[in-house]
């Protein structure tokens, strides 16, 4: 009996224990999900899943999900003839995320660049000038950061993509540029840092290595202005990328990096320059640099037709630049013979609203890298060196990078387009000059004003002539009137009578153009230097605090409608009245209708060019309104020397025409003779007709 109820206990528990096995604890706690349905979970989900600890990570989740599936369905199958046996497959390790700081914001460190890093990615997050003299425009007590001005923009330099290690990090919703990378134990300091990452599955390993020395010859002591503008090193940042392969298989590798990302584009509205893509092609002599640009707008263009700009041909440089800095990739490898860089395309990273305004920036593709398998010595990995140089425009400083000539003065499109290369010539000493100035300690406001009174100097004796001319001219006004009566209803006969009279007189009508247009390329020199130099950015003077920018006085309480001007210019203004004073002042009076048809559609025209000159720099205003007075002081002090030195009167002589002006003479008069004629045909025929008719009556 008691070994019947012995043998019934052991079965009912049998038969609980498999009931509650195999029904009710799967009901209760269903089994996990399987690496296949990770992927479906949000980016930040995942990232937190990795940031616990690993041993709440199931182990298939660590390695992609395609490698799960083929080893579960390669189980029964016979194995390969030469399967990828990975030495020591790595989990996938989660790090903190960590800012780097190289350099220093400090402007009495021998640094001259403060580089922000970021683990994420192992990227460039900002890169800062430490020139006191770089401030922002929005903010001078912040640094213009040349590279990251915009938080918000969601690439970062350097950014690397490697399509065999984004492909394993897809399955976990991340990328290499969204995972932390370590930091290289040991590796850290204020002159450099390095950042490792290995793939998920363990066959690759990255390593990126930031170097930003010290400037040469600075240690222990502050930067002066002239060793900042000198010395280019001081500019340059170098990093490098390694690609080692972990696998006992040769493999083959090929990598993107992303390029500068937010050069900022200072004072948009009142700028002539904007971002541009800057690429420098190595010639086959393996010297000379043939250099190409694509405008914000091009990119945005040629982007939206899903036909972005590619540049194939070996590279000495690419990056952007915009109106004061620039941000240029240099590979140090030689790109003709150990060719690093296969390929750079540009890209939009930001789209604004007005074309012109967009931020652009370029991607790098490598060749594809052959590594030879681990164990095999050098081969088995790969470095390519890059220098980032993050710095002014400054021709002598870019040319560490072989970017000289990126330090164009340009400022669009010009309508006088043929004063190009003299305006060119005139840039640089023009610079020199006012920088000379200012290096004795003259603000660079009273620079330009000296730069007007040398140029208008040098005119003088032209402005001069200027004088006498409309001298002769109020002298003449009586011989004037009295042709216009005498020619009244013959426009051409007055015509020759006055063109006789200036020759019998020596005035020339257009000898009071010439200072205007010899001070043409004077302007545009200046309206160049103020719109690029990056020496004049800030500077300033009175009430202007950047005289590179319009003087803006004051905020207006509305838009004005069409202009969009939202801030009160008074220099503009200023040199608007006071051309219409000088033209008052200098132009002699008109000596007739026609010419006082003229001189009103001159004045429309000044209010015109108020509004042209609106957004133009102070600096150029100053230079206007010093020569507008220059010239009326100079117009009252050769009245008052005619008036106390009275010149002896223009002796009228009959001059003898010359070949030239006989020959043209003959001309006119043959097309007044032939005029002439045509006028009495119809006259004629109109007779002969009516003879005609009335001979055919008295028939």
């Amino acid at each position: 009996m008691e070994q019947r109820r012995f043998l019934t206990f052991i079965a009912l528990s049998a038969l609980v224990i498999f009931g509650w096995s195999g029904f009710v604890m799967p009901m209760l706690f269903p089994p996990p999900p399987k690496a296949e349905k990770l992927a479906e979970k949000a980016p930040d989900d995942q990232a937190a899943d990795i940031a616990k600890p690993a041993e709440l990570q199931p182990d298939d989740a660590l390695v992609p999900a395609n490698v799960i599936a083929k080893a579960g369905a390669d189980a029964n199958q016979p194995p390969a003839l030469a399967p990828e046996r990975v030495v020591e497959p790595p989990k996938l390790q989660s790090f903190p995320n960590r800012q780097i700081l190289l350099g220093s914001t400090n402007p009495d460190e021998p640094f001259f660049l403060a580089v922000r890093l970021n683990s994420r990615g192992g990227s460039i997050e900002t890169i800062e000038l430490n020139d006191p003299r770089y401030r922002s425009l929005d903010d001078s007590n912040q640094p213009v950061k040349v590279v990251g001005d915009d938080p918000l923009l969601k690439l970062k330099t350097t950014d690397v993509t490697i399509e065999a290690i984004d492909r394993q990090l897809a399955a976990l919703g991340l990328s290499l540029a969204k995972i932390d990378w370590e930091v290289v134990p040991g590796s850290e300091s204020p002159e450099g840092v390095t950042f490792r990452f290995t793939s998920p599955d363990g066959s690759i390993q990255l390593e990126k290595a930031y170097r930003l020395p010290k400037v040469p010859g600075l240690a222990g002591k502050e930067p002066t202005k002239a060793e900042r503008d000198n010395l280019g090193q001081g500019y340059l940042l170098d990093y490098s990328l390694t690609i080692r392969n972990l696998t006992e298989n040769p493999r083959e590798v090929r990598y993107s990096m992303q390029g500068p990302v937010g050069v900022p584009l200072e004072n948009p509205e009142n700028v002539t320059k904007y971002r541009d893509v800057r690429v420098g092609f190595v010639l086959p002599d393996g010297e000379s640099v043939e250099s190409s640009h694509q405008s914000a707008t091009e990119v945005l263009d040629a982007e939206s037709t899903g036909k972005p700009s590619v540049w194939t041909r070996p590279i000495e440089y690419v990056g952007v630049d915009a109106t004061y800095f620039a941000s240029l990739v240099h590979p140090v490898e030689n790109q003709i013979k150990d060719r690093t860089i296969e390929s750079v395309q540009s890209q939009v990273t930001y789209p604004a609203q007005e074309k012109h305004f967009s931020d652009v920036s370029i991607e790098l593709t490598s060749v594809p890298i052959q590594l030879a398998p681990q164990g095999t010595g050098p081969k088995a990995e790969a470095t390519h060196h890059f220098q980032l140089y993050a710095g002014p425009k400054r021709a002598h400083l870019m040319a560490a990078v072989g970017a000289a000539d990126v330090t164009e003065y340009h400022i669009g499109w010009n309508p006088f387009f043929f004063l190009e290369p003299l305006v060119r010539l005139l840039v640089i000493p023009m610079l020199a000059l006012l920088n000379g100035l200012h290096a004795l300690g003259i603000n660079y406001g009273i620079a330009i004003i000296l730069l007007t009174i040398i140029v208008r100097t040098c005119l003088m004796p032209l402005t001069r002539k200027q004088a006498q001319s409309a001298q002769r001219m109020k002298e003449m006004q009586p011989k004037l009137k009295e042709l216009q009566k005498k020619f009244a209803g013959d426009a051409d006969g007055l015509r020759r009578a006055q063109l006789e009279l200036y020759s019998k007189h020596g005035f020339n009508p257009l000898a009071g153009c010439w200072p205007v247009l010899l001070q043409m390329p004077i302007f545009f020199a200046l309206y160049r230097a103020l719109s690029v130099s990056v020496d004049l950015r800030r500077a300033s003077f009175l009430w202007i605090d950047n005289l590179a920018a319009p003087d803006a006085l004051f905020e207006l309480p509305f838009r004005v409608p069409f202009l969009g001007w939202t801030e009160f210019n008074l220099l503009p203004i200023l040199t608007i009245i006071l051309f219409v004073a000088q033209q008052k002042i200098l132009m002699p009076p008109p000596a007739d209708e026609e010419q006082a048809m003229q001189y009103r559609m001159m004045n429309i025209m000044m209010v015109m060019m108020g509004v042209m000159f609106y957004r133009v720099p102070a600096g150029l205003c100053i230079y206007f309104i010093t020569s507008s007075l220059w010239g009326m002081a100079e117009r009252w002090f050769f009245d008052r020397m005619n008036e106390w030195y009275p010149a002896k009167p223009v002796e009228v002589k009959e001059k003898k025409p010359s070949a030239v002006a006989k020959f043209w003479q003959q001309a006119l008069e043959a097309a007044d003779r032939q005029a002439e004629q045509a006028r009495q045909m119809p006259s004629a025929g109109a007779n002969s007709s009516s003879k005609n008719s009335q001979n055919s009556k008295g028939r």
